[in-house]
């Protein structure tokens, strides 16, 4: 039977209840009955009816009667979560006082109700409830008691994470003490490493990884949890990030030992002996040498597979077969399975559940990267530098050596769109801040020691990132990604000191430029951010000073090779004569029919062109003050302010110039 239930009707339902007393079980039964039949509730939101009903039910339900507990949490969850009926915060109180003295003493069966019905209140509850929260999260009690590693109901610990979720939706900052969230996070903690242990494919279980992964994102964003062990926490996340790609060996080596340490000021990283430094590289490299020449020749299909699906570690040289080797869809499964079916429903089944299960891995993939970006904004940066080498790349690739997991094997083979944005997303969190640590890279020098030092691992990891971003770049055909693996080079830009690396690391650079005339508006405000990026860098190499003042880009490249002195004495002549090819561009985003956003990216860029080559501005000074004298007449507030900007920047660029000409000429000759 199906009722469409008016607020009349549900104040004299109210009414009868009130009447109630606890021995009245029938009765009370036969209401919550029908109120559980009913189809809509023709009520508002805003129902002081449906509060005073379910506080009433709430104060007559007998103790240990489990069923009609059943009943009344149905009730709860369907007013609260399919009606969205809003209850005041008497009413929170009382309802949670209720049922987490029920879960108590309920039996086991009912925990599911009673946990589904507490997630209701707790998700559409937005009055303070502080009062509550050692009920609902201290030492052994309701919710923190059900987060068991082994449970015999997986369900029961899906619906407990769920509850805690939703309670920490609405959780103000430092509502919570801190051995409360520790206690939460060791919880959190065991539950994954149990299930990264099992490695299981069971969709309850991966539905309760991804909630305790959502859990630990929200524990961290509340800045006030205290880890003892990162490499522990490191290395689990880690671990499920490859959950259930395919190609990739899933690791259980759940513990990360640091392996990159922030020199202190007295002591200098270049002098370092064999013995103290913590990279040993040609030791390595000897020992998996002896590797490759312990193993057999023939090799087991899975390995020829996963050999072949390492495309991303090929050079840079041919950057055409390259690409042609990089799959971002994933690896065919064995489909012997299917001739075990013995019908069409089965093998339909099956697929089923294959397609659940790889939509849940993806999950489980992409919330462990969102709870590393947590844990790295966070964290203080020279903690989680010593982990870098766990999730970039610190060696360039040789032919026959599998490469180690880190971010690009996400970036470059995960074939969930979603979980590559998250990849780059972390990339870009990781690099955001990290002059101090990049600034040691040196790669100007090739090294023959007994050991690899630190400056030489960090240029060869930023030669690494450029080229393996380059390689997403020219194979993404999603706008969106292109956009974030943009704005991953920017933040690089932002950090890197070109000046200290071998020049060839700017030919990744160069094929940005063909993005600044993508038909996306975002990708290319994303590019014109690049090489704003590059331009305001610290001491830019006079290759770089070159590439963006000369008004041929391609003329201007073949200054990267060093045997080509025709070019360069074309490109220098070029650099003194004619308006540099960015000013141009800047100009023609500028003053023609182009959007909002790169007009603004474009005078952003040109501000920045002008600051740094202001000596070396005569070429173009005519096109700032054409541009200037536009944005100070256009009606549009945001150019006109991008465009004092620009003034601003001129003006002081020429009052520092007279002033060092003064200077020269008070100095005696």
């Amino acid at each position: 039977m199906e009722l469409n239930i008016s607020k009349s009707f549900l104040e004299d339902i109210c009414s009868k209840v009130k009447k109630l007393k606890v021995t009245d079980v029938n009765d009370l039964n036969s209401i919550i009955d029908q109120l559980n039949a009913c189809h809509s509730f023709n009520v508002p939101q805003e129902n002081k009816a449906v509060e005073d009903l379910l506080c009433c039910v709430a104060k007559i339900i007998p103790p240990k009667n489990d069923h009609l507990l059943s009943k009344f949490c149905s009730l709860i969850y369907y007013l609260l979560h399919k009606q969205k009926i809003e209850i005041q915060s008497p009413t929170v109180e009382l309802l949670l006082k209720f049922l987490t003295t029920s879960v108590r003493s309920c039996g086991e069966w009912v925990y599911n109700d009673v946990l589904i019905a507490l997630s209701a209140i707790l998700e559409h509850n937005t009055n303070p409830i502080e009062n509550l929260y050692e009920d609902l999260v201290g030492k052994d009690n309701v919710l923190i008691s059900l987060l068991t590693e082994n449970p015999q109901d997986k369900s029961v610990q899906l619906n407990a994470f769920q509850c805690l979720l939703n309670l920490f939706k609405n959780l103000g900052e430092n509502q919570l003490r801190e051995e409360v969230l520790l206690l939460i996070y060791q919880k959190c903690l065991l539950v994954l490493k149990e299930k990264i242990v099992c490695n299981t494919n069971d969709i309850l279980s991966l539905k309760v990884m991804i909630n305790s992964l959502k859990l630990l994102q929200q524990l961290f964003e509340s800045k006030n949890v205290f880890v003892k062990n990162m490499g522990e926490l490191l290395g689990s996340l880690k671990s499920l990030l490859f959950y259930g790609l395919p190609g990739q060996t899933f690791m259980t080596d759940i513990n990360l030992q640091p392996t990159l340490r922030y020199p202190d000021g007295s002591v200098h990283f270049e002098s370092q002996s064999e013995s103290d430094s913590p990279f040993p590289k040609l030791r390595k490299q000897k020992r998996n040498k002896r590797r490759l020449k312990k193993t057999p020749q023939k090799k087991a299909p899975q390995d020829i597979s996963q050999e072949e699906d390492q495309s991303y570690d090929y050079p840079i040289g041919s950057m055409s077969n390259d690409l042609s080797n990089v799959s971002l869809t994933p690896l065919k499964r064995s489909e012997a399975w299917m001739k075990n079916s013995s019908s069409d429903s089965e093998l339909s089944d099956a697929e089923s559940h294959l397609s659940k299960v790889k939509t849940l891995q993806s999950f489980v993939r992409q919330n462990a990267y969102l709870s590393l970006q947590a844990v790295v904004k966070t964290t203080d940066k020279k903690v989680i530098f010593g982990y870098w080498s766990s999730f970039l790349p610190e060696h360039p690739n040789m032919p026959g050596l599998v490469p180690n997991q880190n971010i690009f094997t996400t970036i470059l083979k995960d074939s969930v769109p979603q979980v590559r944005m998250t990849a780059l997303s972390f990339l870009a969190e990781i690099l955001r801040g990290s002059k101090q640590f990049l600034s040691l890279a040196d790669g100007r020098n090739v090294r023959h020691m007994s050991f690899t030092s630190l400056s030489s691992i960090l240029a060869t990891m930023i030669t690494e990132i450029h080229r393996c971003l380059l390689l997403a770049l020219l194979a993404e055909s999603s706008n969106l990604l292109l956009t974030q693996i943009l704005k991953c080079y920017a933040v690089l830009a932002e950090n890197v000191p070109y000046f200290k690396l071998n020049k060839d690391i700017l030919k990744y650079l160069k094929h940005i430029k063909g993005f600044l005339h993508h038909k996306d508006l975002q990708v290319q405000v994303a590019s014109l951010a690049v090489f704003g990026a590059i331009i305001s860098s610290d001491q830019t190499p006079v290759e770089i000073e070159e590439l963006m003042l000369s008004d041929d880009f391609e003329l201007a490249s073949s200054v990267l090779n060093p045997s080509s002195v025709l070019n360069s004495r074309l490109s220098q002549k070029s650099l003194d004569d004619q308006c540099p090819w960015i000013v141009e561009l800047c100009q023609k985003n500028i003053f023609d029919d182009s959007s909002l956003p790169v007009k603004i990216q474009s005078l952003q860029l040109l501000s920045i062109t002008t600051g740094k080559y202001f000596q070396k501005s005569k070429p173009f000074f005519p096109v700032v003050y054409k541009v200037v004298l536009y944005c100070v007449d256009n009606p549009d507030t945001t150019i006109q302010l991008h465009g004092l900007k620009l003034l601003d920047i001129l003006g002081r660029c020429m009052n520092n110039s007279a002033f060092s000409e003064q200077i020269e000429s008070l100095r005696p000759t």
